[in-house]
């Protein structure tokens, strides 16, 4: 998998834990923007759609690595 850092890393995760519907492209579309803003507000963070380091951490501990 490819790491947290990097935009199809991201989207591995998501797809993962059932917040993303579809393949990962690498690239930071709408999709992605709504699976991380969704993600973030079940964990409890702030609904930016962004690849901030609280969302990061937060990915790595609900998906493992």
């Amino acid at each position: 998998m490819d790491p947290v850092t990097e935009i199809s890393g991201v989207q591995l995760r998501l797809a993962a834990l059932k917040f993303l519907k579809g393949a990962a492209t690498g690239d930071l579309d709408d999709a992605t923007v709504e699976a991380l803003r969704a993600f973030q507000k079940a964990k409890g963070l702030a609904c930016t759609g962004e690849m901030d380091q609280a969302t990061l951490d937060a990915l790595v501990q609900a998906y493992g690595c």
